[in-house]
């Protein structure tokens, strides 16, 4: 019962537009290198026990970008972008020497 009380206190301040407003700081500190926000965004973008050894660390980081870029409304042009900076990202200073030769 207590928790129901407190559950519908949170709902009545919590304004869909006030969620949004948190849920942009959360992207916009995480993008700038805040592990906490990472952190959270990752619990909901991922669920509270991501299988990432399942999914390989390629697949969740994908994941996270898709629910970033999501939050902020990005073209389809953006996300691929997103995607091929990202994939350069991954790839191991040791992948990139023996494209070279």
């Amino acid at each position: 019962a207590v928790e129901e009380d407190y559950l519908a206190a949170l709902s009545d301040q919590l304004s869909i537009e006030r969620w949004e407003n948190i849920v942009s700081k959360a992207i916009e500190d995480a993008e700038n290198g805040d592990h906490r926000a990472r952190d959270w965004i990752a619990r909901y973008a991922l669920g509270p026990s991501p299988k990432v050894a399942e999914m390989g660390l390629q697949g969740a980081l994908r994941l996270f970008q898709l629910a970033v870029d999501e939050a902020r409304e990005k073209t389809v042009e953006e996300k691929i972008e997103n995607r091929v900076a990202n994939d350069r990202l991954l790839e191991s200073s040791y992948d990139s020497l023996l494209k070279r030769y």
